[in-house]
């Protein structure tokens, strides 16, 4: 990857930041302002890298070769699965809302999360009980162990099937 092409790639995910940090926290100080600034910086060097317009498995392939471990959400619901971890996992993983906002994830997030990861993998339909499985993990769990659970699910979607 050139340094163009990776100075865009960087300015896109400071430009996914900065959107989670809105979305998650819209009273947050100088984050219109912010993401405005970051907008116009992403795309000026996504169009001098050629990226505009690019599909999203295109960007987010690109992403993972700069930060192999993160995980840019396709599901604009899954608020903080950007920052699933990639694996294999050597000690739990930092909640992302509470690195951005103080506040740690709600049972609402964990279980947008968890659905996200299902949804990413390759999981169709889910039946009643697949639900209230997702709802009782989302409610039982703290987010390393949730963030660990997404990020097996993910990693076994991400390989062909039939291999190991």
């Amino acid at each position: 990857m050139n340094s163009t092409t990776e100075a865009a790639i960087r300015a896109f995910v400071r430009l996914h930041k900065m959107t989670e940090t809105l979305y998650s926290d819209p009273h947050h100080p100088g984050v219109e302002e912010g993401l405005t600034n970051t907008a116009q910086e992403a795309n000026k060097l996504m169009g001098e890298a050629g990226l505009l317009g690019q599909p999203d498995h295109v960007i987010f392939g690109l992403v993972r070769e700069v930060y192999p471990g993160w995980r840019p959400s396709q599901d604009p619901d899954a608020t903080f699965a950007v920052l699933i971890p990639g694996g294999p996992l050597n000690a739990p993983p930092a909640d992302p809302r509470q690195q951005l906002t103080g506040v740690a994830t709600t049972r609402e997030d964990r279980e947008r999360i968890l659905r996200a990861a299902l949804s990413r993998a390759g999981v169709g339909e889910l039946g009643k009980y697949d639900q209230l499985v997702i709802g009782v993990l989302a409610e039982a769990s703290e987010w390393p162990m949730l963030a660990t659970i997404a990020s097996w699910i993910e990693r076994a979607g991400d390989k062909p099937s039939g291999t190991n």
